[in-house]
């Protein structure tokens, strides 16, 4: 399901969405784990701002996806990842959970005119999207709604982006990226990480021909650099989705286009062509199909 496929707000149940907490999961959790295997109750050391970060631990430890809270692994302005255990040997041995800050402390203004236009792409009416606009809860359970649903869609297309598991009003679990299939340290950044001319060539056709494969989807990342890009076994996977847009309808798609695949050329510049040329032909073949 996509989000354009809703013709009205009325047909949008956010209520899975709310994290619900579930306090006996934690203790049973607590009794199951015993000696070496017994991991650390980070709910007794955090000291939490919010109640964002405990109600989204709370919440997917009662739907079995981790065994316990976590230490933040990247902290931003509009939200936390943070490293968690998981639960059982389905996953890898931890789960990223990445838990919004509560929107009353974010640039709310700036947020309700880029969701305005993303509501209106999902088919929804000017009455209802001003309901959601006008709710800071319901305002917070679609932004994160939005996000699970373009990486849901990335995933099942095969791009390469983080396995997304399950998500709740204010946070949503993910596939933790570690740097090689050993499973011990977190991935690289694409700016930190170090590699000679030919692994950066490859890692650069690997992002254009992603960011073609997600325009065929009608997916713009909207903010994609070397910073939010992770290398694994030396091959890029893309994170951070929160811009994405639609291509069909968003009035500065072609604009949001152009900054992505330019941020890539910069990376790593063309023989002959500078990364401004480079990327003004690549962006006049990609978007031709959305120039009609």
């Amino acid at each position: 399901m996509q989000l354009s496929d809703f013709e009205d707000y009325d047909d949008i149940d956010l209520s899975p969405y709310y994290a619900k907490p579930n306090r006996k999961a934690r203790t049973r959790n607590r009794k199951k784990q015993t000696g070496a295997e017994q991991h650390v109750d980070y709910f007794s050391q955090i000291d939490f701002d919010t109640a964002e970060e405990y109600s989204a631990f709370e919440y997917f430890i009662g739907e079995g996806i981790i065994a316990s809270g976590g230490p933040v692994l990247k902290q931003g302005k509009e939200a936390c990842v943070y490293r968690c255990p998981a639960e059982g040997t389905e996953r890898s041995r931890e789960v990223a959970v990445k838990v919004y800050k509560n929107i009353e402390h974010r640039s709310f203004q700036a947020l309700s005119a880029y969701l305005q236009g993303r509501l209106a792409e999902s088919g929804i009416n000017r009455r209802d999207s001003m309901h959601i606009l006008s709710t800071p809860s319901e305002l917070q359970a679609f932004w994160v709604y939005s996000e699970f649903s373009v990486m849901q869609r990335l995933h099942d297309a095969g791009l390469p982006v983080p396995v997304p598991y399950a998500k709740c009003a204010t946070a949503f679990a993910m596939e933790f990226i570690y740097e090689d299939d050993k499973q011990d340290e977190p991935a690289l950044r694409l700016h930190e990480y170090q590699c000679g001319p030919g692994e950066a060539q490859s890692n650069k056709r690997m992002l254009l021909n992603a960011i073609e494969r997600m325009l065929e989807l009608n997916i713009i990342h909207g903010d994609l650099s070397p910073y939010n890009i992770l290398v694994r076994n030396g091959k890029p996977v893309i994170i951070d989705f929160p811009q994405a847009v639609d291509a069909r309808y968003n009035i500065r798609g072609r604009e949001m286009l152009e900054r992505d695949i330019l941020n890539v050329c910069r990376y790593c510049p063309h023989e002959r062509l500078s990364p401004q040329e480079e990327t003004a032909r690549l962006t006049e073949r990609l978007w031709e199909p959305f120039s009609h």
